[in-house]
């Protein structure tokens, strides 16, 4: 089976038309590992993420096809205005508060567990492929587009550009849209144990269509071209918003950045009552004598023993994290930019 699919990263590529701007390209080696303290360990395995700034496809399609063979290649959502680099003069990654327009929605499906779930992630396909397009309809919006990321299922929208400088709480005008999705079809959600990721980081990476995590499935371009959508746009941009959000969460991201409920999320009940090991952690014991016993070492430890046993929606885990009795949320008060921290600590290490 092809493992490179160059016509489905140009495809791609077109549709999230960053034309007089710059993408970001990031490759990401499996052995590495986050912090200082590990930077021996990454020179030593050459696995230090690759970062590169691509003008055009070509550029795009040879650091994909460079590079796809031994890292995860990804590209941003939302284009750069320019070429980001650090004080050494070396390709670094945009901050939140660099991206200065927003211009695509990415709703994030996933099936957790090892890939074995490959019938439920069939039902989860022709359901999207079924049901988006007149759900879509029905809110006077265009047909979304719907791919295959691999491990799960991606419905993609596009609209007029948005510029940051003027609706500076886009990220939680997305967010809050696709809250909105996940709860119209929670139903099916529960049904497959499937997750939406209503996380709207404007920085956001994404797998590149046509390429595949090292053994994993090769995400597919379904092969669609781009349709701006303005009536979306003025949806998001003219949409209630809440005055206030539960303190813990209000921050730099605007008024919020990842949507909190109060209380724990069902699916991540079930796991407790299936996982001893995460349910050890809950409950504020099980790690080695010599290991961080502090609150912030069970905050790391919860969230990562959940996202190796499947669970990775960032809203529920930002949720587990608030609600943890042992943590240092409830003990310390600490907030949106601590949960951010140890939820990304756990992605990549």
């Amino acid at each position: 089976m092809a493992r490179f699919l160059e016509q489905h990263v140009r495809e791609s590529y077109r549709w999230l038309d960053h034309r007089d701007c710059y993408s970001e390209l990031l490759a990401v080696h499996p052995a590495y590992k986050a912090g200082r303290d590990n930077y021996e360990h990454n020179l030593e395995h050459s696995a230090f993420p690759r970062i590169w700034y691509a003008r055009q496809e070509a550029d795009v399609l040879r650091f994909a096809e460079k590079h796809q063979t031994e890292r995860m290649v990804c590209i941003g959502l939302n284009p750069r205005s320019g070429i980001l680099k650090n004080e050494r003069g070396y390709a670094r990654a945009a901050r939140e508060d660099e991206i200065v327009v927003s211009k695509s929605l990415l709703l994030d499906f996933d099936i957790p567990g090892d890939g074995s779930r490959q019938k439920q992630k069939n039902e989860l396909a022709t359901y999207l492929e079924t049901e988006m397009p007149s759900y879509f309809s029905d809110l006077g919006f265009e047909e979304p587009t719907i791919a295959d990321s691999g491990n799960g299922m991606h419905v993609l929208c596009a609209y007029p550009a948005v510029p940051t400088s003027e609706a500076p709480d886009i990220a939680s005008r997305l967010s809050k849209f696709a809250s909105e999705v996940r709860q119209d079809h929670q139903a099916i959600l529960s049904r497959l144990e499937a997750q939406l990721d209503t996380t709207q980081d404007l920085r956001r990476m994404l797998k590149v269509y046509g390429t595949a995590k090292l053994n994993g499935p090769v995400s597919r371009w379904p092969g669609r071209e781009r349709v701006e959508d303005e009536a979306l746009r003025d949806y998001l941009l003219n949409m209630a918003m809440p005055d206030e959000y539960p303190a813990t969460l209000r921050g730099q991201y605007g008024r919020v950045g990842l949507v909190i409920g109060g209380e724990l999320p069902e699916s991540f009940q079930r796991l407790l009552h299936r996982d001893s090991k995460l349910k050890e952690l809950w409950e504020g014991r099980g790690k080695p004598e010599r290991s961080d016993q502090s609150g912030s070492g069970y905050d790391y430890s919860l969230v990562k023993r959940a996202m190796q046993i499947g669970y990775r929606d960032l809203d529920g885990l930002a949720t587990v994290l608030a609600l943890f009795p042992k943590g240092s949320v409830r003990a310390s008060g600490k907030g949106e930019l601590y949960i951010r921290r140890t939820i990304a600590n756990a992605l990549v290490r």
